[in-house]
């Protein structure tokens, strides 16, 4: 994928194939799909050992080049997915104060990275592409960080395969050498298919990915050190073979390992007096995000907000609860919190029960009250029985618009939702149902003549008095024609004894929390009739089933439930 080009999740990426190659979380189903195609047509465990066999050499290559070699600059080009021991912690851990800037061309890539390296004063990661070594090297974030006098590690592991001869390759790997100085080196691997037929036709499963994957032979890898010194081992070699250790693997058969790799110095000449001018400014960070799934030609008139990664995000944070992946440091260290002052069960329960419940009322509203819509706002991120895929199994033309403010929440949704008809995501605020209503993309999915089922599940303890949750309550109510829906759910202070604990861990967060008494809440759903069991009752008591977890257990008595009629 070149750079600026817009976020695919339905299209296969290199760096979220290599991410699942590793056992990685950051990937989406069009590259599980595949990822699978391309291990099935090689021998038992050969792809993941491969891409751990690279991963390794580029662990060794970092440790010897700062523990052995004395370099405290890396510029990692192509740096894919964070994984563990990252570049940056490598060098680090070897030689302290050492920098690096990776450099990835990847939205989620550059979301995740960006959020890794939150704080710190010796990395950094930008967003360019290797085929303009020129906009690299100027970019203002990199000239910042790395000094262009001392010698630097640049690092292309497991990149250029994906570099047309067309693309000049080599020329790509002289401009870049040539702006660091003598007594810095350059770390190569390649993807080859020599002697491996079966490799070369699963090669081809990558021309429908963002970027096509060329294999090169041992001599055409080769070249890309013409001009510079190879250390030991002294020449190009399987990457089991270079430097291995006691946990490097394939030793009777290193050709398993699919990449030739080596490392080299330059000697001479020195780098050009003048590098590429520094850009005037930095590339703005983004939030990438494909158009809605349905329908293709309408578009979201909100903007999607900036992602804040250091701050601890509600929706995230429920994600931690849940046992879910996509969420940050600052997200679990604040859930940790909460932790401590409700117990780790009682939480993790009472979002279990919550998201029983939601899945319950769905299915009652479209199996026993017939409802064929559905505006779920505050959705937060995809899990299991998700609104559409509950109420499909049903009613398969229910029509459902999820609405959310966290940008990590709309990149995941919009995956999920890619190609699924009468859903879509939208970027909005509860705070502004006026906005919410007049998206063109919820509005092309949603019929305001017919009932709908306006869901705040989790969602309005995050609105302070203040803000008027009763008001926007019945703002959104107004909208929706009689015989429609409001079902809510709201943690509750009732039998909670830390509340000002519990409510301290939001401190800092996104959004926070606010316990409310069953009387309270109840008083959102005033002018509105709750249909059985007309009241609010704790979520485990609403409508359960033989999969819904007893009162008695952790978390039960936490969060007030109901579903109110219009």
């Amino acid at each position: 994928m070149l750079a600026g080009q817009a976020f695919r999740p339905d299209v296969p990426s290199p760096a979220r194939m290599y991410d699942y190659y590793l056992g990685g979380k950051d990937n989406f189903a069009a590259d599980r799909r595949a990822a699978d195609k391309v291990i099935a047509m090689m021998p038992d465990g050969s792809v993941r050992m491969a891409a751990a066999q690279n991963r390794q050499f580029l662990i060794r290559a970092v440790r010897h080049l700062a523990g052995d070699l004395g370099i405290r600059q890396f510029l990692d080009i192509g740096t894919g997915l964070p994984t563990r021991k990252n570049v940056h912690e490598i060098a680090e851990s070897v030689a302290p104060g050492s920098r690096v800037v990776y450099v990835d061309n990847d939205p989620v890539v550059i979301t995740h990275g960006r959020a890794l390296l939150h704080g710190s004063k010796h990395a950094a990661i930008i967003e360019r592409d290797v085929r303009d070594p020129a906009s690299v090297l100027a970019d203002p974030s990199l000239r910042a960080l790395l000094d262009f006098d001392a010698p630097i590690a640049v690092l292309l592991v497991a990149v250029l395969q994906f570099i047309s001869d067309t693309e000049d390759p080599y020329g790509i790997v002289r401009a870049l050498m040539d702006a660091v100085p003598s007594g810095s080196y350059l770390v190569i691997s390649h993807f080859t298919a020599e002697g491996s037929p079966r490799a070369g036709r699963a090669a081809l499963i990558y021309r429908k990915a963002t970027s096509d994957i060329h294999s090169r032979t041992r001599a055409e890898v080769a070249r890309f050190f013409a001009g510079h010194d190879l250390i030991a081992p002294g020449e190009v070699v399987w990457t089991p073979q270079w430097r291995p250790d006691a946990d490097t693997g394939l030793a009777g058969e290193p050709e398993n390992s699919l990449f030739w790799c080596g490392v080299a110095r330059k000697s001479g000449p020195p780098r050009p007096a003048a590098l590429p001018a520094p850009a005037a400014e930095q590339v703005p960070e983004r939030v990438s995000g494909r158009g809605p799934a349905r329908p293709a030609a309408v578009a979201s008139a909100t903007p999607a907000p900036a992602l804040r990664p250091e701050v601890p995000n509600v929706a995230r944070m429920y994600d931690y609860f849940l046992g879910g992946k996509d969420n940050y440091p600052a997200d679990r260290e604040a859930a940790e919190q909460s932790f401590a002052a409700a117990t780790e069960a009682g939480v993790r329960g009472a979002s279990l029960q919550n998201r029983t419940f939601l899945g319950r009322a769905v299915r009652y509203l479209a199996r026993d009250l017939g409802i064929r819509q559905f505006l779920d706002i505050g959705t937060g991120l995809p899990t299991m029985n998700n609104v559409h895929e509950v109420a499909h199994t049903i009613a398969p033309d229910a029509r459902v618009v999820y609405v959310d403010n966290d940008p990590v929440v709309i990149t995941h949704a919009r995956d999920m939702l890619h190609g699924v008809p009468n859903a879509t995501i939208v970027p909005g605020d509860l705070r502004d149902p006026a906005g919410i209503l007049a998206d063109p993309a919820l509005r092309s999915v949603l019929d305001f003549g017919a009932p709908t089922a306006v869901l705040l599940v989790a969602v309005l303890h995050f609105i302070s008095d203040d803000e008027d949750p009763r008001g926007l309550v019945t703002a959104l109510m107004e909208a929706v024609p009689p015989g429609s829906y409001l079902v809510v759910s709201h943690v509750s202070a009732d039998q909670h004894r830390r509340v000002v604990e519990a409510e301290s861990a939001y401190e800092d967060a996104s959004a926070r929390l606010r316990f409310r008494s069953r009387e309270e809440v109840g008083a959102m759903l005033a002018g509105f009739r709750l249909v059985d069991p007309g009241g609010l009752v704790w979520t485990p008591l609403w409508h359960p089933d033989e999969q819904t977890p007893s009162i008695d257990s952790p978390g039960g008595a936490t969060i007030w439930c109901g579903i109110a009629r219009k």
